[in-house]
């Protein structure tokens, strides 16, 4: 059963991919991938991202061995990995960002009109004191189970569904980000835009992180899913044709190379390798758990 619902998103549309889906308006969460590569939600993959890149890798194996427990003890609640997260008012917003030590980021916080087809709710401060230590698991049960962590908790939504991003000076500003890094890839991102408002296609042009794994290393890679677009390209002209012509169809750079029509954004930046046999263990784990 899906239910509407407005909640409160803190959106770090400093990283190119948020700002990527942000500048669409668009808000979904994952489903798991099948086969070799594991879906995961921009959100954790950003989190997964930022614990290689500052050398946490109990950070990264305790997010995969919560996933693991969740999946053998607590399947009907939202994963991490491919939820998406949410406060359920700005001020529970706001006090997040006070307690993380980035009250300066409050002007990325936007209210979200989501459908949600699953919702879980925790006290996200089990992770803000235990995911980089090695304290015994039992805390992440208490997480799971939706326990508080004290007498001050801070309650955050997980959430399955897709929502509209109800900020447009952020949706406004996201759009530049793109324009000023991949300026000949926003004939792709305004007819994704233009598509997603019109045309309710929710997965067009729309970025999907996942990760790999080897024997000893945890790979994390973006791709942009273009199924939708390829196979919907008359509904989607005509929406960016409707876009001009009320004039909300945003700027946008023609490649120099006239055979093109827009270029990608180059996203091999923003992947990463985890070289730690353990973290890779754990992930099978994860991959293979029921």
């Amino acid at each position: 059963m899906t239910t509407s619902e407005t909640f409160f998103a803190y959106l770090n549309i400093d990283h190119p991919m948020v700002a990527w889906e942000v500048a669409i308006g668009r808000l979904q969460s994952i489903e798991e991938i099948t086969g070799e590569r594991f879906g995961v939600s921009l959100w954790a993959y950003s989190l997964l991202q930022s614990y290689v890149q500052n050398q946490q890798p109990k950070r990264f194996e305790n997010e995969l061995r919560l996933e693991y427990i969740r999946k053998r003890s607590y399947p009907g609640s939202v994963s991490r990995l491919h939820g998406l997260y949410f406060f359920r008012s700005e001020e529970d917003a706001r006090i997040a960002l006070d307690r993380w030590g980035m009250p300066h980021r409050k002007r990325y916080i936007s209210a979200v009109q989501f459908n949600a087809s699953a919702v879980t709710q925790m006290d996200s401060e089990w992770i803000t004191f235990n995911l980089g230590s090695n304290v015994d698991p039992g805390w992440m049960n208490a997480y799971l189970s939706g326990k508080a962590a004290g007498a001050k908790p801070l309650t955050e939504i997980l959430a399955l569904g897709s929502g509209v991003v109800l900020n447009m000076d952020l949706r406004i500003e996201a759009y530049k980000r793109i324009y000023d890094l991949w300026p000949t890839s926003t004939p792709l991102l305004a007819a994704a835009r233009c598509a997603f408002d019109r045309c309710n296609l929710n997965n067009v042009a729309m970025v999907k992180p996942a990760l790999i794994s080897t024997d000893d290393a945890v790979q994390g890679n973006y791709y942009i899913y273009m199924k939708e677009f390829d196979e919907h390209q008359l509904d989607i002209v005509a929406a960016l044709e409707d876009c001009k012509r009320t004039g909300e169809c945003p700027p946008i750079v023609m490649p120099s190379d006239e055979s093109k029509i827009f270029t990608l954004p180059d996203l091999s930046p923003y992947s990463f390798e985890l070289n730690d046999r353990g973290s890779s263990a754990i992930f099978a784990s994860v991959h293979n758990a029921t």
